[in-house]
């Protein structure tokens, strides 16, 4: 064998295992940022629903408007990692948007269920 060959199959090696690392600190990052995002969302949101279940004259339209772009920025740093539940999120800015139409509509409060929401995206991001 052609001793010549080993410089350039590891460099080769060098760059494929430095390529993988890159790829994965990437990919940590994005998991870290999205759960970031997650406990952001998810603790306004729980601060939010205590103040008004208290007193239910503190509701705001703009407090609700604050919470429907925090879960709006979750779904999107977790669509990378998983679509499925980064569609939940957004059905949660939804609702947000406008919580009174939501409940009118008839549509299901399961699916955006606060605690099953936040349980299920970090269970999700830690699988990875």
């Amino acid at each position: 064998m052609d001793v010549d060959i080993f410089p350039t199959m590891l460099k080769e090696v060098s760059g494929w295992t430095r390529t993988l690392l890159e790829r994965h600190d990437q990919r940590t990052e994005s998991v870290g940022h999205a759960l970031k995002s997650i406990a952001v969302a998810s603790n306004e949101t729980r601060a939010y629903v205590a103040k008004i279940r208290d007193n239910p004259n503190a509701a705001t339209p703009d407090q609700a408007a604050a919470l429907a772009k925090l879960w709006t920025e979750a779904g999107t740093d977790i669509y990378r990692v998983n679509p499925q539940l980064a569609e939940r999120f957004f059905m949660k800015a939804e609702y947000w948007s406008d919580p009174v139409g939501w409940e009118r509509s008839g549509r299901d409060l399961v699916l955006i269920d606060l605690d099953t929401l936040t349980e299920s995206a970090r269970a999700a991001l830690l699988k990875l």
